[in-house]
Parts: C-alpha cells; structure tokens; sequence
C-alpha cells in the first residue's frame, strides 16, 4: 500500500475536531468506491463525495450515482481492444483491466 492510501495526521486531527463540533463530515475524491479502503473510513466520515462527484454516500444510502452505460462501456471496450490499447476501469463494484495491462504497467515502471 502506497502513502496515497494514507490520510495524513493532519488531516485526521481537523475531522475529529470538525466532528467535536457537531459538523458533518465527507470524504471527497476521485476514487471509486472500490478504491476506499475501510480504514480510511475510520476517521468518522459521514458520506462520501466519489469519483470525482459522480457518487454521493451518506450514512450508508447511495443518494447519487452517476453510471456509465453498458453500450458506452462495451463501446470503449471495443475500441481499445481493436486499437490494442491496454485500459483499467473503475466502478463502484470493483475494478477491471485488460489482459495485458498490468504486464504493461510493469514493463513502463520497470523496463
């Protein structure tokens, strides 16, 4: 797990305050849903603000979430697949990439 995943102390130190004070509290990021990991959860987030505003939690209650369609998806799909471009797609139920896209990643990091 990287530093990314971290809340910094600071950070943890104002939401408790801010909670103290009787304020309401969310965790705004571009994640999906799947990329939250429970711990960060800890701090005492009332909602979150996912991907970027394309979800709204509260209390455990999905009040907004934009989706994707499938035609779009199987559309992009389709293209990256015929141009032999590797892809990783986010969604709030999990995440999904290509057949060679983490040999790829490895290859770009690595050599």
């Amino acid at each position: 797990m990287d530093d990314d995943s971290m809340i910094p102390e600071s950070a943890k130190t104002a939401c408790i305050q801010s909670i103290k004070n009787e304020q309401l509290i969310y965790l705004y990021t571009g994640r999906s849903k799947a990329e939250i990991y429970d711990f960060n959860m800890e701090v005492g987030f009332d909602g979150i603000i996912g991907a970027g505003g394309d979800f709204l939690e509260t209390e455990g209650k999905m009040l907004y979430h934009h989706k994707v369609s499938d035609e779009d998806i199987k559309h992009m799909i389709d293209y990256f697949d015929l141009h032999g471009m590797d892809f990783y797609l986010e969604s709030n139920g999990g995440l999904v990439a290509s057949k060679n896209f983490f040999p790829h990643v490895e290859r770009l990091i690595y050599g």
